[in-house]
């Protein structure tokens, strides 16, 4: 889970006026300052990114079957994001400070007290969304656009090349299904699309890797996740189900995708 996959003020100019002089003939008054170069704010721009994808890339602390994750698990998790949530917003453009804003006291509480996030509070789901959202839109990476359907994924790409990547997933499910999309690395290049769905849950992760962060949604949403990823061969899943339904994978959602 992410990570989910959590003030800092925009890139400003200053441009100080000199004082007029008092006297007639005095001497004129300064131009205003030359706003920065464009280098400086790409140079912004791709130190967020990079603070969201290292964000994006820490892995989830994982809960049991009874229960939530252990509090030291969380608490590590919570200091290992916070400092690129501080880094993020520290030169975050004015459209994204109140999303990172917001995440803020949550992965202060996960590093300090161990409690998790809520991952069904809209307020932080959709804090998620509008930072995956401006980094798909403005970080440069590989852009991925899924359409998750019941049960099928649109725009899955065969083919990625290794480095960063952005994913957003638009849950248009027409049964009320939520959706996600899981990135997972094959352990063997031999395994296949067919292994992995007849796989039992429980061996599903002696076949594949999951790469930390990932994309949730409700029906009518959009989620997103970054992640810098390694050649290798992945199977692009949805391992939602209740208990006693099948999954989504085995129910089509799962691609395969070589990444190069």
């Amino acid at each position: 889970m992410r990570t989910t996959r959590p003030a800092g003020a925009g890139l400003i100019a200053a441009g100080l006026l000199a004082v007029l002089a008092g006297c007639s003939g005095g001497p004129t008054p300064a131009a205003p300052a030359a706003p920065p170069p464009a280098a400086d704010a790409a140079s912004a721009t791709a130190a967020v990114c990079g603070s969201l994808l290292r964000l994006d890339s820490v892995p989830a602390p994982e809960g049991g079957p009874d229960g939530p994750p252990p509090a030291a698990a969380v608490k590590e998790w919570g200091a290992a994001t916070s400092p690129a949530l501080d880094a993020a917003l520290a030169q975050a453009p004015t459209a994204l400070t109140p999303s990172l804003t917001a995440l803020q006291p949550v992965f202060q509480a996960a590093a300090t007290q161990g409690t998790g996030p809520d991952f069904e509070d809209p307020a932080f789901t959709g804090a998620i969304t509008d930072y995956e959202t401006w980094a798909h839109q403005n970080c440069g990476y590989q852009q991925v656009a899924l359409t998750g359907t019941d049960f099928h994924f649109d725009g899955a790409p065969a083919t990625l090349e290794a480095g960063p990547v952005s994913i957003l997933l638009a849950n248009k499910s027409a049964g009320g299904e939520f959706h996600v999309a899981h990135l997972a690395k094959a352990k063997d290049a031999v395994t296949t699309v067919e292994q992995v769905v007849n796989a039992p849950m429980e061996q599903l992760m002696e076949l594949v890797e999951i790469v930390p962060g990932f994309a949730q949604a409700a029906p009518g949403q959009t989620g997103g996740f970054l992640a810098d990823l390694e050649p290798g061969k992945y199977f692009l899943i949805c391992p939602v189900g209740d208990e006693g339904e099948l999954p989504h994978h085995v129910q089509g959602m799962i691609t395969e995708v070589t990444v190069a």
